[in-house]
């Protein structure tokens, strides 16, 4: 059985990235909550800022 790749939105990348930059909780409790790999997540917060 293979697993299927999810596409995530804009919206949603964007949500996460700043919940992450307002630090009010870890990465791996993001990561938990939004059911994603913590490397995932910094990967999305690097690309954010470099694009600011």
């Amino acid at each position: 059985m293979s697993r299927t790749r999810r596409v995530f939105g804009k919206d949603f990348k964007a949500k996460v990235v700043l919940e992450v930059l307002r630090e009010t909780e870890t990465l791996e409790v993001l990561a938990k909550k939004y059911e994603l790999l913590p490397t995932q997540i910094s990967i999305w917060k690097a690309e954010a800022i470099k694009n600011i």
